[in-house]
């Protein structure tokens, strides 16, 4: 009798087991397809974004500006130019600080991909070059206050914890890979007269001796990650914007 007793016990405890197990797994999948969900949402809002940059020969529609951390640069911070309401720009070959949208991690919550404008800063971008304006204006687009319009678009980003340089740092898992056609080399070509205008790699040969039709592309890439789920969740796409140059 003692032996069955314990022989059912242990059946018991083993049905309890699987069923705990059982729940477990049940919770983290219905977690990865939330955060599934909220992922394509998010990436979706930033492809539709790309897909209404304006664009000029002085800013081409969407630029990645990297996070720097020593001698490393990871491309996790993106600006498109698109105005509000998708109004037309102040500036056809400028864009104002108030029409441009920043797509940025958080940095005093990595887990957070959020969305933000300047609305409270109305002046013309700094010229791609000047590095420290930039800063300063990404600085600003990342900092919660009266100035800056937030939306946050995920709240459970993937966070790496790492050593850079004998320091520290938390890494979201948010990636931007640019390629514009024709690209930066091939319009410092043209400008060294060693090909001709219309002989730069335009999409689909769209260009004239007048103008050109420029394509800017963008890869995006996160991954979602936390303490209940242990194997990340990746989710990718793309977006292109196209807007016309001039020689």
């Amino acid at each position: 009798m003692l032996i069955a007793m314990a022989l059912l016990a242990m059946v018991a405890g083993g049905a309890a087991a699987l069923s705990r197990a059982g729940n477990l797994a049940s919770q983290q999948s219905q977690r990865w397809d939330r955060e599934g969900r909220v992922s394509r949402v998010a990436i979706q809002r930033i492809r539709e974004s790309i897909s209404r940059a304006n664009g000029s020969n002085q800013f081409p529609g969407v630029v990645v500006m990297p996070t720097t951390h020593g001698s490393k640069s990871f491309p996790d911070r993106l600006v498109v130019w698109r105005c509000i309401n998708d109004a037309a720009p102040r500036d056809p070959q400028v864009p104002y600080t108030d029409e441009l949208l920043f797509y940025l991690a958080d940095p005093l919550a990595p887990h957070r991909l959020i969305e933000s404008r300047i609305v409270a800063l109305v002046q013309p971008a700094p010229p791609l070059y000047d590095s420290s304006a930039w800063g300063t204006l990404l600085q600003s687009a990342a900092t919660p206050n009266a100035s800056a319009e937030w939306v946050e678009l995920n709240d459970a980003l993937r966070v790496v914890a790492t050593n850079i340089g004998g320091q520290p740092v938390h890494l979201p898992a948010l990636r931007f890979h640019p390629y514009y056609a024709p690209s930066d080399v091939e319009f410092d070509d043209y400008a060294s007269n060693l090909v001709p205008w219309t002989e730069l790699a335009w999409p689909l040969g769209r260009a004239s001796t007048a103008s050109g039709c420029r394509m800017a592309n963008i890869d995006i890439e996160l991954q979602l990650g936390g303490p209940l789920m242990p194997t990340p969740v990746v989710a990718v796409g793309a977006a292109s914007a196209t807007f016309q140059v001039t020689p």
